[in-house]
């Protein structure tokens, strides 16, 4: 598993600014992109509890839940 930074001096680069836009993020949102290249899951924008939230996206997108 790999995780990056789209833009705002990340790893990968957004020279439009669309990637945000096109993916319906705040600036402190996430995205979880399955291997498939489809999205597994999406916040907006930040959590209080981001290793909770994940932890419950990742537990539903591989049925643990």
């Amino acid at each position: 598993p790999a995780a990056h930074r789209v833009g705002g001096g990340g790893e990968l680069r957004d020279p439009d600014g669309a990637w945000r836009t096109a993916y319906g993020l705040e600036p402190d949102g996430a995205v979880l992109v399955r291997p498939d290249g489809h999205v597994g899951w999406r916040s907006r924008s930040g959590a209080d509890e981001p290793v909770r939230v994940l932890g419950d996206a990742l537990d539903r997108i591989l049925s643990r839940r």
